[in-house]
């Protein structure tokens, strides 16, 4: 284990034993247990599922509401009811909702982390299932081709525009969407999506990797204010989901650096203290 990582690891220990743990009310604004201190300012809604809290702990009161059959699980580190399992398949419709959503309005600038877990043993192969896994207005963190993640933005004028996660077979493997699938189904990934209006840049990141980068769509023309007034997680995928996380600044290749290689552990100390 690198110097910082212990550091950051240590601090959040020391954090948990200085604190009163026993409540799920979440903590206040710029005061986030385990986010790393020089992103607390920015997080406009966290859920790291706590205990099954659908509670957004970044203090900005947008909680999330359960009316579908989703349920709490196992994360990523088996801890039980510290993630969020939705099952859309054939037919299901489960589902999270939150309905205040005002701090997420019409932002220039804008990152979403999150960590899932497919579980759609059903392999596609001709009329991709797309999986929104979050959605608000005018944009979507989906799974679709090859069941790979992909951010898209649509404005109002019904056109698109998406930036997507790249093969993890060389191109030319034989049935490779269908190894895709099989690859990515039943295992924990990290991806990060960042959106810059003003310099026209959107990235896509998984497991830390930068998968691609366009800065050649003029997002001038492309609306962000809501065609629909509820924050969606989950509205189509099947798996779990985990530490769902929005910032209003762009997170740079270190930020997501580190929320990628400290997320695990200190997750654990985040779900077993609420």
């Amino acid at each position: 284990m690198n110097n910082s990582r212990f550091l950051l690891i240590a601090s959040c220990i020391l954090l948990f034993l200085s604190q009163s743990c026993d409540k799920d009310d979440g903590p206040q604004t710029n005061d986030i247990p385990c986010m790393p201190a020089n992103l607390t300012a920015n997080v406009i809604a966290y859920y790291p599922f706590s205990s099954g809290s659908l509670n957004d702990f970044s203090g900005n009161g947008i909680h999330l509401s359960n009316n579908t059959t989703a349920k709490p699980a196992p994360d990523r580190n088996g801890n039980p009811e510290c993630a969020f399992e939705f099952d859309n398949f054939p037919n299901k419709v489960d589902s999270l909702v939150a309905t205040k959503t005002s701090n997420l309005n019409s932002l220039s600038e804008f990152s979403i982390s999150l960590w899932y877990q497919p579980l759609d043993t059903f392999v596609q192969k001709h009329h991709p299932k797309v999986e929104y896994m979050v959605r608000y207005g005018m944009w979507y963190v989906m799974l679709f081709d090859c069941r790979k993640a992909s951010f898209d933005l649509w404005n109002n004028n019904s056109s698109g525009y998406s930036i997507w996660d790249n093969n993890t077979y060389p191109l030319g493997t034989p049935d490779i969407c269908e190894q895709e699938q099989k690859l990515r189904t039943g295992s924990w990934h990290h991806l990060v999506v960042t959106f810059d209006k003003a310099n026209n840049v959107a990235k896509i990141y998984r497991n830390s990797v930068l998968q691609e980068q366009d800065g050649s769509v003029p997002f001038s023309t492309f609306a962000t204010a809501p065609n629909i007034t509820s924050l969606l997680i989950g509205s189509s995928f099947t798996g779990r989901m985990d530490d769902i996380a929005i910032f209003n600044k762009v997170l740079n290749a270190i930020e997501i650096n580190i929320l990628y290689h400290t997320a695990p552990p200190l997750a654990v100390l985040l779900c077993k203290s609420f």
